[in-house]
């Protein structure tokens, strides 16, 4: 892979990066940080140290908020761009001295140092956090193999700061957030660190914003227009039942594509997942009741009963009547669907994520 073809990888993850972390202060001044870091052309930061990121000390020297240094790396290296590092040292070296056991982004690595003694003065160490530093650096290639994007990378809901635990020390703190799993908590710190590092994966394409929004969309399009066409043959040869039937199985379908890949895909945007969810729940109940004749009707008559307690009931003054097909709830499914396309890509645009 060449040094471009990641850059873009990185400037896709930065546009996602941009939605997640709205309302954080100084989230492009800590993009530009770590993109000049991606375009520098060097790709070891054990040999040039300005490679790495440590969001303690990076955001006092770019004038933000911890939080937001935390929170970028950490949504960065959840996208596969930076992986997370660790620096072990021995104390019975002097700090104006290289007391450095390792340097490693491998949890094998972390493993096999654990179990020899310290090159620096013979002994075992126990590997606490006054003796570790854990940092980030870009997630340079290896090589010319990049893996495909995992949807499940986008986790859902918008980034927040993480609460302070009762063990805050920096490097404790930032193991927990890494991982995401509350229960790990009361583990060892060797253990917090280790599963931190096994978090690391290869490079992954990262869709540009466009890219996502048109797979997030592209299941219900399918779904939703091959529905519009046999609904009408399924209704006119099996019957209305046979119809509604099929709508049933048709939403299921729709909910189960929406919640486990347009919702992930559209992650930077909650709007977007309830507009999306909503519309096209919608344009299907329209679809299906025009064209398997469903009509409302405000005709004297007997209405809609609902059953209350004890035996008490609602009469609505309204019917509910079979006949021919409703062209006019079908034309209303269809131009519901496509308001809910345009008004999430004109929201998803306002939001910024198209603007990168």
């Amino acid at each position: 892979m060449s040094s471009s073809e990641f850059e873009s990888i990185f400037e896709h993850a930065a546009a996602l990066v941009r939605i997640r972390c709205k309302g954080f202060h100084g989230v492009e001044t800590v993009l530009a940080a770590l993109n000049s870091r991606v375009v520098s052309g060097h790709s070891d930061p054990r040999i040039h140290r300005e490679l790495f990121f440590e969001p303690w000390i990076d955001s006092q020297q770019l004038g933000v908020p911890q939080d937001t240094a935390e929170e970028v790396a950490r949504e960065l290296h959840q996208l596969s761009v930076l992986t997370v590092w660790t620096r072990l040292r021995c104390t019975e070296v002097p700090f104006d001295e290289d007391g450095t056991i390792t340097e490693t982004n491998s949890a094998e690595e972390l493993e096999r140092v654990r179990s020899i003694p310290c090159p620096h003065c013979g002994t075992f160490h126990d590997i606490v956090p006054s003796l570790v530093e854990t940092l980030y650096a870009p997630n340079f290639p290896m090589s010319d193999q990049v893996a495909p994007f995992t949807a499940g990378r986008l986790r859902l809901g918008l980034a927040k700061p993480v609460a302070q635990a009762d063990r805050s020390d920096p490097n404790t703190l930032r193991c927990i957030s890494i991982i995401r799993d509350s229960s790990v908590r009361d583990e060892p710190f060797a253990v917090l660190l280790t599963r931190a590092l096994a978090t690391n994966t290869k490079v992954e394409h990262v869709p540009a914003p466009h890219q996502a929004w048109m797979a997030a969309w592209m299941g219900p399009i399918v779904i939703t227009l091959g529905f519009l066409v046999l609904i009408g043959p399924i209704v006119n040869f099996a019957g209305q039942a046979a119809g509604w039937v099929c709508a049933a199985l048709v939403i299921l379908v729709i909910f189960l594509v929406i919640r486990g890949d347009t919702q992930v895909k559209l992650a930077p945007s909650a709007a977007s997942r309830s507009l999306t969810r909503s519309g096209i729940m919608g344009t299907l109940l329209l679809l299906t009741a025009g064209t398997t004749g469903l009509q409302v009707s405000l005709s004297k008559g007997e209405g809609v009963a609902i059953s209350l307690l004890e035996s008490h009931s609602l009469i609505l003054p309204i019917k509910l009547e079979y006949g021919g097909t409703n062209y006019w709830l079908v034309g209303l499914g269809v131009g519901l669907f496509f308001l809910t396309a345009v008004f999430v890509l004109v929201y998803d645009k306002r939001i910024g994520w198209f603007g990168s």
